[in-house]
């Protein structure tokens, strides 16, 4: 049974800083996805709105992919085999 104090610790645990940097750069990779996206679909947008959007889409990509190794990497330094990666679908990119 979990109890209010169980769940108000779990809350307040922060996670590792390496992890913590992975995760931002991350947030960061599908925000700028999703402002590329926004730029493309606010009615018609002009030449310089998709200059931004392809800007931004590369930008994302970079982010998310390099947050992406990043994290298998950490798992792996942490014990994690390749076979788990693989089934977590966290291989090379």
């Amino acid at each position: 049974m979990v109890t209010a104090s169980t769940v108000a610790t779990i809350a307040n645990l922060r996670p590792p800083i390496d992890v913590t940097a992975v995760h931002q750069r991350w947030a960061q990779g599908w925000s700028d996805r999703e402002a590329a996206l926004g730029l493309l679909t606010s009615g018609s947008p002009t030449d310089a709105d998709r200059a931004r959007a392809a800007e931004l889409a590369r930008r994302a990509n970079y982010l998310i992919r390099d947050a992406r190794n990043d994290l298998r990497g950490l798992l792996l330094a942490r014990g994690l085999r390749e076979e788990d990666l693989a089934i977590a679908r966290l291989g090379r990119t």
